[in-house]
């Protein structure tokens, strides 16, 4: 009997026991609580995890993400600071927590675009750091050129192409376009000659004007005076030597024309209704001109003697032969604008041309030796447009023809406008 109430007392806990349980008797357990994570501007759907209150553990990684951003990490405000990094350790409390995402935008850097053409056109786009991107769409022009790509120094050669995909640094970066001249076919007429170029050439954009290797064209009795854009008047683009006289400017395929000058005798009248006092069939180089065959002097002196100006102002660069009288010229007016001799020969307009020059010491002499030819002239000294030094130039007495370079450039002389054709 003892046994079995032993038994039976046993029982009775036991059952009491479970019913306790099952009626949620365990005051001891511990809740779980919720942590939401909010993307907070960023992609990413709601995520959560589930944690035991009381226990620490680590927030779960970071799916998120924003474009043109980087995570920070987490803030239990929309608006706050960082109070969590990724995966870091959180200890859970009694209840929910909220937690969002924390952004830092991206810095930006400045991709510089150089039209790199001689007119300093810039262009601008903002990369950030550490991206890639596609470059803007080039929109500089150049005359008579075709864009190639980008270079990233202003002579170098294309690294990146039109809208290619460039991935940026951390410093601003300059990148200069890249041109390629175009090309041009220059065909030939003769112009009621015989001879010359016959075949088609190409003409580089920018670039002086393509070898011609035949012999010039030929007409009876007219010089040759080179090829030109139109069959009369017009822009020389070969000289009558077959050089190039200048680079070829222009954007179209183009027909060059030679063109012709009537023969002249000397002591004939000129084209400048002067008397022409020097002729040479071969041709002369002419400074800043090309090759001519005449020299044409003015019919009288400049009206009153006129110093050569400058005294003490070295010009620099002046040339003795004939040929450069035109560009010594040129030389003394850029040095002393106000230099009498040269500026008188400069103003001239004999014949309605506007390209007399003051002769410089060979054409001079050229002209003492013309000299009854041409009619008009004293027998005094004649400044030359050939500078000695500082304080001196040429001249040149009519009375004997003897040449001198000690004239103070002070000294009062005559005068004789020419001009070259």
């Amino acid at each position: 009997m003892k046994n079995i109430l032993k038994l039976f007392t046993i029982f009775l806990l036991t059952a009491l026991s479970s019913l306790l349980i099952a009626c949620g008797g365990d005051s001891n357990k511990a809740e779980s609580y919720t942590i939401t994570f909010h993307a907070n501007d960023g992609s990413g759907d709601v995520v959560t995890q589930s944690v035991v209150e009381n226990t620490e553990t680590s927030l779960r990684a970071n799916t998120f993400s924003r474009e043109g951003y980087t995570f920070g990490g987490w803030s239990t405000t929309q608006t706050g600071n960082v109070e969590y990094d990724d995966e870091s350790n959180y200890s859970m409390m009694s209840s929910d927590v909220d937690l969002y995402a924390v952004w830092t935008l991206i810095p930006e850097v400045t991709v510089i675009f150089h039209s790199n053409d001689g007119n300093e056109l810039t262009r601008s786009q903002n990369i950030q750091i550490g991206l890639s991107a596609n470059l803007r769409t080039n929109d500089f022009t150049r005359i008579g050129h075709t864009f190639s790509g980008w270079s990233t120094t202003p002579t170098g050669n294309v690294v990146y192409a039109d809208e290619a995909n460039y991935t940026i640094g951390d410093q601003d970066v300059a990148l200069y376009a890249v041109w390629t001249a175009n090309t041009y076919t220059i065909s030939f007429d003769a112009n009621e000659g015989t001879g010359g170029q016959i075949s088609d050439l190409t003409a580089t954009f920018g670039q002086p004007m393509p070898a011609i290797t035949v012999q010039a064209p030929t007409r009876t009795g007219l010089y040759f005076t080179g090829y030109y854009d139109a069959q009369t008047g017009g822009v020389i683009y070969y000289n009558a030597d077959l050089t190039s006289a200048r680079d070829w400017d222009k954007t179209s395929n183009t027909t060059l024309y030679a063109q012709w000058m009537e023969l002249y005798e000397l002591g004939e009248t000129g084209p400048g209704d002067g008397i022409i006092f020097y002729v040479s069939e071969a041709g002369f180089e002419v400074t800043g001109y090309g090759t001519a065959h005449y020299l044409e002097a003015a019919p009288a002196d400049i009206e009153t003697a006129l110093a050569w100006g400058g005294q003490g102002a070295t010009i620099g660069g002046t040339g003795q032969e004939i040929g450069r009288g035109r560009d010594n010229t040129n030389r003394i007016l850029a040095g002393v604008p106000t230099a009498p001799a040269a500026l008188a020969c400069r103003n001239y307009t004999g014949g309605g041309l506007s390209d007399w020059f003051l002769p410089s010491r060979d054409e001079l002499n050229q002209l003492y030796l013309r000299r009854t030819l041409v009619g008009g002239f004293s027998t005094d000294w004649y400044w030359s447009s050939s500078e000695y030094s500082s304080g001196s130039a040429w001249g040149q007495g009519f009375s004997d023809g003897y040449q001198v370079d000690y004239f103070a450039k002070s000294y009062t002389d005559r005068v004789r406008a020419v001009r070259a054709f």
